[in-house]
Parts: C-alpha cells; sequence; structure tokens
C-alpha cells in the first residue's frame, strides 16, 4: 500500500472545494464518497481535516484513525493525526504518528512542523530546532515553517540567532501576527524595548492575539519607562479578556509601582508562581477576618529568599490577629528565623503541616487587606558570626567597609534580572577611603579584578558568603555602606535596621516605586534608577557623589 493513496476524481473536487474555501461543498463531497466507500482513507482524512477546522479535534482523530486504519502509510493522516493530538496537548501521543510520518518521508514539510512544536512542548529544545531547520530547508516557501525555527530558537535563549529566521517568514507573509508577535519578544529580550513595541503594534494590526499582545505591548511601553503608556496597554488587553492572568499579574506590577497597593494586592494574586497553588484550592483566595483566635496558618514559601524575607513582614499582623502561625521557610533561610517571635513553629523540608488554613506568603497583603506599606522585618545578627567576622574584616583593611554587588537574578525568559554595568559601577566608588568588599552570587571569571581595576583598589572577595545567610546577615551589621542591585542582601540588610544604596534598572521592580529616590518598603535607602534611554551615566554620578560625601564627613 502506498503512503500516500491516489484520489480519484470525486476526491479531487472535494479537496478543490475545499481550497477554494467552500468547505460546506467540501464536506458534502466527502460525506457522498463515504456513502459509497466508508474506507475511502482519502475522504476520511479530509472529512477529518474540515472537522478540524471546525474545532472539532475529536472528531477530526477519529477520521484520521479510521482513514490509517484502511491505509496504515498515508502520510498526510498521519501528519494530521499527530496535529490534531497536539491540539490537545497530548503531546506524547502526538509524537508517534509524526515520526512514522517521517519514516515514510523524511522532507514531509508539515510533519516536520508538527513534530517541532511537539518536542519544543516537551522541552525537548534542541531536538525541535533541528527539524525545523529541516522543515526550513524541505519547505523554503513556508512562513510557518520559519516562524516555528525562529519560536524554538527563541525558547533556546538563542535570541540573536531567532531574528533571521523570523524576518524571513515576515517576508514570506508580511502580515503574519505570530511572526511579529516572536519578534517582539527577541527584541524585548535584547533589551531593544523600542523595537519590540513596534513589532508588537504590527502583530495587533495583523491579528495576533490581542490580550497577549496588548500585554507584551505594555511591557515594552513600560521598559521605555512610558508608564502611563504601559497602563493602557494592560486596561486594554484586560478589556478583551478580564480572566487574562498573565495581564492581571502585569497590571499588579505596574499599579504596585504607582503606589496603589490594594488594586495591585488584588492582581497579584495572578501570579505565575501561585498558578499551581491557587489552583489546588477548591475555594478562591478570601480576606482574613479580624479574629483568628484559635486558628492554625500555614505559610508556604513561593518565591525566592529575598520574597520570602519581604513578605515575612506582614507575618506579625496575622499574629495580632490571634492567629497560631507555622511556617516552612528554604534550609538556608530557617537559621536567620529561628527566634522569630512571629513564628509559633518551623517546618523541616520534609514535614507535613496541619492546619486550619494554608497559604502563600506572599498573598499575606491581600488577605489582610493591607493598603499600605508594612515595616520591614526586624532580625537580629549573630553574635559569635559577628565577632569572627570583625576579625576577618580588620585582617583585610581598615574600615569604613563597603559591599558590593552588580547583578542579580538569571537572565532568562520570565526571570527578574537585575544588573548595573561593572566597570562603571566600580568607576563610582574610586576613592573610597577603607576596604571595598565584592559580594556578588556567583561571580563570573575575571569580574572581581576588573572592578580593583576599575576602583583603582583592592576589592576583597567576600562573594562566598551568599551561601550562608547567617553569615552574610552578620557581615551586613559591619559594612558602613552596601552599594547593590535589589537582591537577597538589600533584604537582609534593612533587617537590621540598615539602609542601602540600590542601583535600579528600568523598568523598575514594583518595589522601588515608578520613580523617586525612595521607597517606602525601605526606609532610610536611596535609589539610583537607569534612565530610560539605558543610560546610568547620571545614577553612578550621584552615587559617587553621595559616597565622597559620607567619606568626608566627620561622623
Amino acid at each position: 500500500m502506498t503512503p500516500q493513496p491516489e484520489p480519484n476524481e470525486a476526491l479531487r473536487q472535494a479537496i478543490a472545494a475545499a481550497q477554494a474555501g467552500r468547505l460546506a461543498e467540501a464536506d458534502h463531497l466527502c460525506g457522498q464518497i463515504l456513502a459509497a466507500d466508508a474506507a475511502d482513507p482519502g475522504a476520511l482524512c479530509l472529512s477529518g481535516a474540515l472537522a478540524a477546522q471546525r474545532g472539532d479535534v475529536a472528531g477530526a482523530i477519529t477520521r484520521y484513525r479510521a482513514a490509517l486504519a484502511a491505509a496504515p502509510r498515508f502520510i498526510k493522516a498521519l501528519s494530521n493525526l499527530g496535529a490534531a493530538l497536539s491540539a490537545l496537548q497530548r503531546f506524547e501521543d502526538a509524537a508517534e504518528p509524526l515520526r512514522r510520518a517521517l519514516e515514510e518521508q523524511p522532507d514531509h514539510g508539515p510533519a516536520l512542523i508538527n513534530l517541532g512544536q511537539v518536542y519544543l512542548a516537551l522541552g525537548r529544545v534542541e531536538e525541535a530546532i533541528a527539524l525545523l531547520r529541516r522543515a526550513t530547508q524541505s519547505a523554503p516557501q513556508d512562513a510557518m515553517a520559519w516562524n516555528n525555527l525562529g519560536a524554538a530558537l527563541l525558547r533556546a535563549e538563542q535570541l540573536r540567532e531567532a531574528e533571521a529566521p523570523l524576518r524571513q517568514a515576515l517576508a514570506l507573509e508580511p502580515g503574519y501576527g505570530a511572526a511579529w508577535s516572536n519578534l517582539g519578544h527577541a527584541h524585548f529580550r535584547l533589551r531593544r524595548p523600542a523595537e519590540a513595541a513596534s513589532d508588537f503594534r504590527r502583530a495587533l494590526e495583523s491579528g495576533a492575539a490581542p490580550a497577549e499582545t496588548w500585554t507584551h505591548l505594555g511591557a515594552a511601553l513600560r521598559a521605555m519607562g512610558q508608564m502611563s503608556e504601559a497602563m493602557a496597554a494592560y486596561e486594554r488587553a484586560l478589556q478583551i479578556n478580564p480572566d487574562y492572568a498573565e495581564g492581571r499579574f502585569a497590571r499588579a506590577l505596574q499599579r504596585l509601582a504607582d503606589g496603589h497597593f490594594a488594586q495591585g494586592w488584588e492582581d497579584y494574586r495572578f501570579r505565575p508562581s501561585a498558578r499551581a497553588f491557587h489552583a489546588d484550592r477548591a475555594a478562591g483566595l478570601s480576606r482574613l477576618p479580624a479574629d483568628l483566635a484559635g486558628r492554625k496558618i500555614f505559610l508556604a514559601g513561593n518565591q525566592g529568599f529575598g520574597d520570602e524575607l519581604f513578605f515575612l513582614r506582614y507575618a506579625p499582623a496575622l499574629k495580632a490577629r490571634g492567629a497560631r502561625i507555622s511556617y516552612r521557610p528554604g534550609a538556608k533561610l530557617a537559621p536567620l528565623l529561628g527566634g522569630a517571635a512571629f513564628i509559633d513553629e518551623l517546618l523541616a523540608d520534609d514535614a507535613q503541616p496541619t492546619a486550619d488554613i494554608r497559604l502563600l506568603i506572599d498573598d499575606l497583603p491581600y488577605v489582610l487587606g493591607e493598603e499600605v506599606t508594612a515595616p520591614p522585618l526586624a532580625l537580629k545578627p549573630n553574635e559569635a558570626r559577628l565577632a569572627a567576622l570583625r576579625e576577618r574584616l580588620a585582617a583585610l583593611g581598615p574600615a569604613p567597609y563597603l559591599g558590593l554587588t552588580w547583578r542579580s537574578g538569571i537572565d532568562k525568559n520570565g526571570a527578574l534580572f537585575k544588573e548595573a554595568p561593572l566597570a562603571a559601577v566600580a568607576q563610582a566608588v574610586r576613592g573610597w577611603p577603607g576596604a571595598i568588599l565584592a559580594l556578588q552570587r556567583a561571580p563570573m571569571a575575571g569580574e572581581i579584578d576588573a572592578v580593583a581595576a576599575a576602583a583603582g583598589a583592592p576589592v576583597h572577595d567576600l562573594t562566598s558568603l551568599n551561601d550562608d545567610l547567617v553569615e552574610m546577615h552578620a557581615l551586613l551589621a559591619l559594612l558602613d555602606e552596601y552599594a547593590a542591585v535589589s537582591n537577597t542582601n538589600v533584604h537582609l540588610r534593612q533587617s537590621l535596621g540598615l539602609p542601602s544604596r540600590v542601583l535600579v534598572p528600568m523598568p523598575p521592580d514594583w518595589r522601588w516605586m515608578a520613580s523617586g529616590d525612595a521607597s517606602p518598603w525601605f526606609p532610610g535607602t536611596r535609589i539610583y534608577r537607569q534612565a530610560a534611554d539605558g543610560a546610568w551615566d547620571a545614577a553612578l554620578a550621584r552615587l559617587s557623589q553621595d559616597l565622597k560625601a559620607v567619606f568626608r564627613s566627620p561622623s
């Protein structure tokens, strides 16, 4: 039996009608063919494709399977079956017929594209890229093949490599909304927000998914410092789809940055890290009553250590309502919280909590109904660690002691990443009269030497202290100044009642507000902002001036 059954005249007419957009006529002709021969594989395959176009994916799968029962090597039916199963997110099931199609015809473009998408969904990114490269070679005029290759390269964080296939897709099909959207994501990730905004606008003009695309346009506008325009884009997205979680979360970040805290916490419930937890709850997240006497509440961590330290500031308010609080921190955070009066029970990693109410720690502002900022968490440093670190610092050099951190987070899609230019930061602290300490987590090879060269002074490597938060907490208590991008250490220093000098990239993390030199969340801490055009010159010049004013002061 051949891989492609030869169509008869009646089937040719049905195919021609379908290609001309006369779908009802094509369906009627298929019906006539199948009335005469219920096992005609070509008519079954075409009938399945027509069912899929109507949104009847289950019906399409039934027809494709019937076609394959009559013609097991029928490539088009194999490829279409894989695409239909993929549409139902049955990716493992989808891969099998697509691989069979490619065994029959290794250069079959649709099967290459569909299997590439399936592998991408399964996280087999490099295999997906290889298949999609083959698809562009076998079907160089297929815009979808080029777009999907670009999307796969984006997924692999090969941002610059993604741009060329996406532009090729648009050269073939200038109104291809998905390709414009993917190009926008590439430009956004490459920190070219103006180009990204232009791409997302073209995507909207070309019919790309409107709620998603308006949200992405808002993110690009926010990165350009156009905060009111960004908010308008988020509002437009949510007018189209009020339940769009990504849009709600994006609006939350802007509302919080603008100081609209009650509204911001309302939207913050839709953050990606909380969706699985909330989905497991039969009832929606609700406000807590003022009287919680006798109620056992389990708090679960949800984000990074810095976020846990930040949101723990609300636990005392929960305790004040009479609740008994159990909390399971990360192993590195647990030693810091052993004496915290507002926690009744610190749970080990493998402990199964018993509680009347289970909450994510970063839902506390919402469930407590907080409309204003809460004071930072207060934690005392370990006295024994302080004594040992005083001796260690004295051996490194004289006071005053200045700590530096220039990068935080992971530079990949969806992650919060912050970075200030290393050499420029080091030049800003040039002339510091005491010891300079590098506190950067996981510094890259040669970075500390580069800081020392730009600062014109030795820089002492204390980066390993990041592995022990109790040790780092004690060290931060002994620093005279700490200049850093926002990271866990900034939260630790604030828990000591000590300010930092925080370098805030554009767009700003909401905790540092949309504008201004200070944040209500971090009393006394001074902010140095990257300009909307990406420049750091003015911010680092102010940092330099402020540090010189400090070490020239008699105090």
